[in-house]
């Protein structure tokens, strides 16, 4: 009997540990001209960037970060411009091909940064880019 019980307890710990580890992180693509990072509906798909997404940022968007700060895996920063006063915490590598990082805000880029091609001209404009990685610039 006792048998039975501990083998159910395992098989329930087996599913809610899969289940759990099967959520999967998402690509999140800023898809308005201008707009709110906290809005749902300006990314493709749907949804605030949570801490496990990858995030894309490219060229003629806009995104305005003025809540205390937001978390995301990864940032490809394509172009554009992130502005406002608010944190951003990237956990992996932040790819910075274009753009600007402009308002008073904060990114810190715990996963290191590659700045990549040189053709590009980056722009950092009073915002604080802090890189607690390695940087490689091609």
């Amino acid at each position: 009997m006792l048998k039975r019980s501990v083998r159910k307890a395992l098989c329930t710990l087996v599913v809610l540990f899969v289940s759990a580890s099967s959520a999967s992180a998402e690509t999140k693509t800023f898809n308005v001209g201008n707009g709110d990072w906290f809005t749902p509906g300006n990314w493709m798909p749907s949804g605030v960037p949570a801490s496990t997404d990858d995030v894309v940022i490219d060229a003629g968007h806009t995104v305005t970060l003025d809540a205390p700060g937001a978390t995301v895996a990864t940032l490809t920063f394509n172009g554009g411009n992130l502005t406002g006063t608010g944190t951003l915490i990237i956990t992996g590598l932040f790819t910075w091909t274009g753009g600007a990082l402009s308002g008073s805000g904060i990114v810190n880029a715990n996963g290191g940064i590659t700045l990549a091609p040189a053709s590009f001209v980056q722009l950092l404009d009073t915002r604080t880019l802090n890189n607690a990685g390695v940087a490689n610039w091609t």
